[in-house]
Order: C-alpha cells, then sequence, then structure tokens
C-alpha cells in the first residue's frame, strides 16, 4: 500500500510541475528557457518588460516567466529538482546557494563568466555570496539592505524624531500607537510598527537580535548564538507584542504582504524592509513617507543585513548555454537600471551606479549608509531551512506564549549546529 502511495505521490507531482519546468523547443524555432522569479503583484507589469525587452532582443532564445511566491519558491524548486523537474533558471537568496549546493542543483558558472565580456561591471565585492571555494554559483542581480520606513507626516504632527536607538525605536512606536482621523474623516486604529511574525518573519527576527548584540559563531566557527544578548533581544521583540502592544494583533499572522498593506493604508507608523518596496512605497505615499537606518542598539552598535539576490542555473537543464544567456542579460546594464529603477535595489554594475538618479536619490542614499553596517547571514548548508521555516514557527509560538525567548533561542542554535 505504502508503495502505492508513494508512486501516486510522485505521478501528482510530476504533474504539477509538468508546465512550470523542464525547457521546450521546436526543431524549427527558438530554444525556450522556463524561468522562475517572486513578484510583488504591484511589480509584475514591470518586470513582465523585462522578459519581453529579453525576448524581442533575441530570436534564438526566448525565456517563459513564471511568478512563484517568494515563501513557495525555495521549496518549491527543492522538490521539483528532485523528481528530475523545474526550471532551467531561478532566482535565489545568497544563504541559499550552499544549501542548493549540497544537493547538486546548482551550475558551476565560472567558464560562463571568465568569457563574459561584463563581468568587470560588476561590483566587485558582490561575488562573495555567490560563490562557495572558488566556485561561482549565481549571478549578481540585486542588491537589498535592510532599513526602516517612516511615516515622516505622523512623527512631524506629534514632534518626534526619527529613532537611532531601539529604545527610541520602543517609545516612538508606543506613542505612535492609539487612534487617529484618516483623511476620510473616519477613527481608526493606528499601531507603531509592523512587525512580520508570519511567513518571512526570520530576517527581521536576526535583525532585531544582532543589532543588540547577538552572534551566530565565535572567531573559531563555535555556535554561540545562545547568549544572554540574544534571550534579552528576543525577549524585547516579544514584548512589542505581548507587553507594549504597539503592533497590530494581526502581527502573529503577517507576512510581507500584509505587513506593506497596513503601513500604506495608514495602520502602522514603521517597517523595516529595503529599497525593493521603495517604488511602491513612494507611489502609494509621496512625502508622507520617509526612511531611516535601522535603529541601532543603545549602545551604539548597529548591524543591517545585505543580500545579493543572483540568478542560477540549474543543474539539469537541458540548455544551459542558452539560460546563461538570459542571465548574464539580467546582470547587464539596461537590465540592471530597469530593475533598480522600477523594482527597487541598489545597482549591482559600476556605471549604473553612478547614475544620478540613483546617487541623488535619498531612498538610494540610505541604502547606501545602511551599507556600512552591512553583515551577512550564515552560509551553512540548513541556514535556509532555519529562517525561512524553523524560525517562523517559533517566532509565532513566542509571540503567542507557547514558548519561552530562552527556549526559542535555544532551538535555534540546535539547528545551527545541525548545519556546521
Amino acid at each position: 500500500m505504502r508503495k502505492v502511495l508513494s508512486l501516486l505521490m510522485v505521478a501528482l507531482l510530476s504533474t504539477a510541475f509538468l508546465f512550470a519546468g523542464g525547457s521546450n523547443e521546436s526543431s524549427d524555432g527558438p530554444v525556450v528557457i522556463n524561468h522562475w522569479y517572486w513578484v510583488p503583484n504591484a511589480d509584475v507589469a514591470r518586470y513582465t518588460e523585462m522578459i519581453d525587452e529579453f525576448n524581442r532582443t533575441h530570436t534564438d532564445v526566448q525565456v517563459n516567466w513564471e511568478n512563484v511566491p517568494q515563501d513557495d519558491v525555495r521549496t518549491r524548486f527543492i522538490t521539483a529538482f528532485q523528481i528530475g523537474e523545474g526550471p532551467d533558471t531561478f532566482g535565489m537568496g545568497g544563504n541559499w546557494i550552499p544549501e542548493f549546493q549540497a544537493m547538486g542543483m546548482l551550475e558551476p558558472l565560472n567558464d560562463y563568466i571568465d568569457n563574459w565580456d561584463q563581468k568587470d561591471e560588476i561590483i566587485d565585492t558582490l561575488w562573495s555570496q555567490c560563490t562557495i571555494g572558488d566556485t561561482i554559483y549565481g549571478m549578481p542581480w540585486k542588491l537589498l539592505v535592510t532599513y526602516m520606513y517612516y511615516r515622516a507626516d505622523w512623527f512631524e504632527e506629534m514632534g518626534i524624531e526619527p529613532p537611532e536607538t531601539i529604545s527610541e525605536f520602543i517609545d516612538a512606536a508606543c506613542k505612535l500607537t492609539g487612534t487617529y482621523v484618516n483623511e476620510n474623516g473616519e477613527t481608526v486604529d493606528r499601531y507603531g510598527f509592523g512587525l512580520r511574525g508570519g511567513s518571512g518573519n526570520g530576517e527581521g527576527y536576526f535583525i532585531w537580535c544582532l543589532t543588540q548584540g547577538a552572534e551566530f559563531f565565535d572567531e573559531e566557527g563555535n555556535v554561540i548564538f545562545n547568549s544572554p544578548e540574544t534571550v534579552a533581544a528576543t525577549q524585547l521583540y516579544i514584548d512589542l507584542y505581548q507587553k507594549y502592544h504597539c503592533v497590530p494583533p494581526s502581527c502573529v499572522g503577517d507576512g510581507f504582504a500584509q505587513i506593506v498593506g497596513a503601513f500604506k493604508s495608514g495602520r502602522t507608523a514603521m517597517f523595516n524592509h529595503h529599497i525593493g518596496t521603495y517604488v511602491e512605497i513612494s507611489e502609494a505615499l509621496g512625502d508622507k513617507v520617509g526612511v531611516m537606518l535601522y535603529p541601532a542598539s543603545d549602545d551604539g552598535h548597529r548591524w543591517s543585513e545585505g543580500s545579493v539576490i543572483s540568478h542560477g542555473i540549474s543543474s539539469i537543464s537541458k540548455h544551459k548555454d542558452e539560460a546563461f544567456e538570459f542571465v548574464s542579460w539580467m546582470s547587464e546594464n539596461w537590465a540592471v537600471e530597469h530593475q533598480s529603477r522600477y523594482l527597487g535595489s541598489i545597482p549591482v554594475t559600476k556605471t549604473v551606479s553612478a547614475m544620478p538618479y540613483f546617487s541623488e536619490n535619498p531612498f538610494y542614499a540610505v541604502s547606501a549608509q545602511s551599507a556600512e553596517y552591512v553583515g551577512a547571514f550564515p552560509m551553512t548548508v540548513n541556514w535556509g531551512g532555519i529562517v525561512k521555516d524553523r524560525a517562523v514557527t517559533l517566532l509565532q509560538q513566542a509571540l503567542m506564549g507557547d514558548i519561552t525567548a530562552e527556549e526559542m533561542v535555544a532551538s535555534i542554535a540546535e539547528e545551527l549546529e545541525k548545519g556546521l
């Protein structure tokens, strides 16, 4: 019976990925590359412009893009690969690369890049987040550095300065929590901070902790996450919900769409993300929105996460040369300018970075300033599972009071040990 069920599951999975994975080509037509990438609804039109431009300017290769939800793309790709399906090319966070490489999912790119005439255009320091040992597995595409969005109009109305420290941040969040009369004359609830407790919450939680002195490893590579500093920071994060009540009651289940929607609709006064939401937020709120560095610890320590989103090529793609033709084009100046301008990113090429639009834009300026304090998340084989799965569950349990801060931190430390 188990064997029958297993065979049935494989058949169902194969059917599910039939149209998402695998390359197609006609004997008398171009090679079709299947590409997976996650794009919020607000950015679909602009992203589609990029795919259309590639397809318009290339007769030998055409790209079929599937918009896979960000919360699903990592696990969907792993599942598809395991049954011999999946896309030819895909976007990936830098901390996914060790896991994907360990599973044999990634095609090495060194030989392709050595023969690519635009390789010197890429900002030199970005290659390290796409490399294991001496082997490059990703083409840098987006550079994202975490900072904080805030409602500049509300801060001015209440005489509050943008917070520099965590204590000032909590004080501001509490002062901004309450009711107010919106533009429609309605009295509505407002909360100081949009805490992301649902899917994708891991990054925000770890940034909060690392800002306040938490560390993953010591100089010898030993796990030291389970420390008094981490526990104290974790408890303070939980207190935003349980004690200060300065975050929405829905925060335990709120993911990306919810925290952005709450900020745009006037329900929250601050939230942390990166320049990837700059266009959407600016179009919705105009000069009502400001941007600031992620608050430092009370003793002045500042830490911000910087990540490179890159494009990889599946090791089982049947059209790797054509796949590289596409992912390399996405890292060249036209595509980099387009996505940096309209989708939100620090440009990854030197030429685009020097353009006045980026060098003189305040949102990009704060991104550049934040980059001075950037650190990277671990590049261990199980980090993707920790930040995308385990931390999500643990934080939700802690917010609901089902586990303590100490228990949450200890569980994460145990998972980190498994990745060594």
